[in-house]
């Protein structure tokens, strides 16, 4: 309503379950949580809860699969990740898990859109960070996937 969108339909749900008749989509926008850092509710099906890296990513290229399914030829997919650090510091390069899901789910990776964040904070994070020898991240990446013609 604030942007004053017309003709435009919503849908808000479990983005590895578009079924149903909820017909195909022109784009789709999407920011997955990333593994366990955030915990987006209580539901043991949220992809935030799940026990490991390995089902994480596996609701991942679910959601890669389900995308694929209700685009429209020539549609785009934006996906906003990033890279973190798992619970023994190493980091997780998210970024091309991703692209490698939706690259085997048919897209194409179409455009990488890099998103500046947090230089507020960067500074404040960044004493905690430097103990462990580690750099403070202050982008995440926008991964435009396109469906073929």
């Amino acid at each position: 309503k604030k942007l004053k969108l017309t003709g435009a339909e919503f849908v808000l749900g479990d983005g590895r379950f578009l079924e149903g008749d909820i017909g195909e989509f022109d784009a789709a926008l999407t920011c997955p949580p990333y593994h366990d850092l955030e915990q987006y509710s209580n539901d043991p099906n949220d992809l935030s809860n799940m026990r490991s890296y390995e089902e994480f990513r596996a609701g991942i290229w679910f959601c890669a699969q389900a995308h694929w399914q209700v685009m429209k030829p020539g549609s785009f997919v934006c996906f906003a990740v990033g890279n973190f650090r798992d619970k023994s510091g190493e980091l997780i390069d998210f970024r091309a898990h991703a692209v490698e899901d939706f690259r085997d789910a048919g897209f194409t990776f179409h455009q990488e859109i890099i998103l500046s964040k947090n230089f507020g904070s960067a500074a404040k994070r960044s004493t905690n960070a430097w103990k462990k020898k580690k750099l403070v991240p202050i982008h995440e990446f926008l991964l435009v996937f396109k469906k073929g013609e």
